[in-house]
């Protein structure tokens, strides 16, 4: 039995992505100068003369990559959806009718090929290094992670690493408020801690965290229990 041989029917450009594909930036051409014979907005396709070969040029177009019209009504840039045969091809966006004019292909950015695994990650959801980048520069622009986020990394440490100024209130010898503030000079307030007693002892601790402005973020409410002169369960509540 002859062995198989393959031919170029039998291999389809889209099942490879070689380096020009993988090093593309999105931003020049890979081909230029194809003459356009008409685009139909109905069906959103673009014709080109005969000698375009969309398929079977050296540099074959395939969906997903880029085409610029110029010299024409429909001029602009489209998202190529398929590729009919070597002249006809649709596009992903409305397209107005016209005729004449000169189309130019280029590739998407060689990251958009490469997956992605976002799994375990909190602001990339996208699974293509393209789409991954680009929301992680969102989430930068947008000053990095959430609030909510931020409040759940039980790896940040908070009030160690801070720089500031305690001032210790006193009832008689029981220490009932503690004010952190930024400075000594005491013109920015970071938390203030709110001491309850009973019968000698705390009861109730009410701490408050304040914003870059001064003004009140959340508090949490301490609640201990005792037995004896000894404190065996504290319940907090976050407010």
């Amino acid at each position: 039995m002859a062995p198989h041989e393959l031919t170029r029917a039998d291999v389809s450009d889209a099942d490879f992505t070689d380096a020009a594909e993988l090093a593309a930036t999105g931003l020049a051409d890979f081909r230029s100068g194809v003459a356009v014979a008409s685009t139909v907005s109905a069906t959103k396709t673009v014709n080109l003369v005969a000698g375009a070969a969309l398929v079977h040029g050296d540099d074959p177009v395939e969906p997903e990559d880029k085409i610029s019209l110029t010299g024409c009504a429909a001029a602009g840039t489209y998202t190529v959806a398929t590729v009919v045969d070597d002249v006809t091809l649709t596009v992903a966006e409305a397209i107005s009718d016209s005729t004449g004019g000169a189309a130019a292909f280029r590739y998407v950015p060689g990251a958009q090929r490469v997956g992605f695994n976002p799994t375990g990650l909190v602001n990339i959801s996208a699974q293509t290094v393209q789409a991954a980048l680009v929301q992680v520069d969102g989430a930068i622009s947008a000053g990095g992670i959430t609030e909510a986020v931020h409040e759940a990394l039980d790896t940040i440490v908070h009030e160690i690493d801070e720089t500031s100024y305690d001032e210790v209130t006193y009832t008689g010898s029981n220490p009932t408020n503690v004010t952190t503030w930024a400075t000594v000079a005491k013109l920015k307030k970071i938390r203030e801690e709110q001491y309850t007693y009973a019968s000698g002892k705390v009861t109730q601790c009410v701490t408050i965290q304040y914003d870059s402005t001064g003004a009140e973020k959340m508090r949490t409410t301490e609640v201990y229990t005792y037995t004896g002169s000894k404190i065996t369960s504290i319940a907090r509540t976050k407010v």
